[in-house]
């Protein structure tokens, strides 16, 4: 789950708890209030992504990356 809600880099482990990047397997999950912008600094795959949040937007910086995810979004 993303915790911080600064944004940030998608590949920082503290901006994530428990405190590691989300992997192949992973399930990610935006659940903090409030605008942010999460930065991508490589390319990701992950299984599933999450976006529940409310009073704000979260904005995917993925410059010239990609963000794959193996199953659905919810």
């Amino acid at each position: 789950m993303r915790n911080a809600t600064a944004g940030g880099s998608y590949a920082t482990a503290g901006n994530w708890s428990p405190a590691s990047v989300p992997g192949v397997g992973d399930h990610v999950r935006f659940t903090n209030a409030g605008d942010y912008t999460v930065t991508f600094s490589q390319s990701v795959t992950n299984d599933r992504a999450w976006f529940n949040t409310t009073g704000g937007a979260i904005t995917l910086d993925l410059g010239s990356r990609y963000w794959s995810l193996t199953n659905s979004v919810n």
